[in-house]
């Protein structure tokens, strides 16, 4: 749980510190689309999510900063979703960059319980396939919450995108984010 803290609160702090360096934080009230110009890509802004903006790709948030609790922890039914975005391996040193970047993730985060199955990428990838792992990260602690992450990995040209959701494990609106990670990554358009 103190890898979950850290990394919520790692996110939260980013939005913290940010705060002064960069726009604040965001809340979309109508649909729309958030542009990372560095990175050459849009996805869809979800309704009632709120984005970071700082140059660096997106990190949207289901909840205002101000909502979070002690050391960043998500506030119930909080989550985030991260989109980074990678330089992808030569062809001959890696046979299946997504999986090697998947196993990369699940490593990172201790995580146990993986799921993985290939589902339908991007429109704008054509016939390429995304691929979508899940496994929860344990609790560190008695007392503790586990975090879920729901990882969707795509290849487009030269790079890898993904979109990395976490929530607590028995979140009652899990359902709901992992089907808000899924419509950003098929909104998913070069620019």
């Amino acid at each position: 749980m103190l890898r979950a803290l850290l990394k919520c609160g790692l996110a939260i702090a980013c939005v913290g510190t940010l705060n002064a360096q960069v726009k604040s934080p965001k809340l979309n009230t109508r649909p729309s689309r958030i542009t990372a110009e560095n990175y050459k890509f849009s996805i869809v802004f979800p309704r009632g999510w709120f984005v970071l903006e700082s140059g660096a790709p997106p990190v949207l948030f289901s909840f205002a900063p101000e909502q979070a609790g002690p050391q960043g922890q998500f506030p119930p039914g909080g989550a985030s979703i991260r989109m980074i975005v990678e330089d992808e391996a030569q062809p001959a040193q890696l046979a299946d960059v997504l999986s090697s970047r998947a196993d990369h993730d699940i490593t990172a985060n201790d995580g146990v319980g993986v799921q993985r199955k290939y589902i339908r990428g991007p429109v704008v990838t054509g016939a390429s396939r995304a691929l979508q792992v899940s496994f929860d990260q344990p609790a560190l602690g008695s007392g503790e919450q586990s975090l879920r992450f729901v990882i969707v990995l795509w290849r487009y040209k030269s790079k890898v995108f993904e979109a990395e959701l976490s929530y607590f494990k028995n979140d009652p609106n899990g359902g709901q984010h992992q089907r808000t990670v899924l419509d950003v990554m098929r909104s998913f358009r070069p620019i």
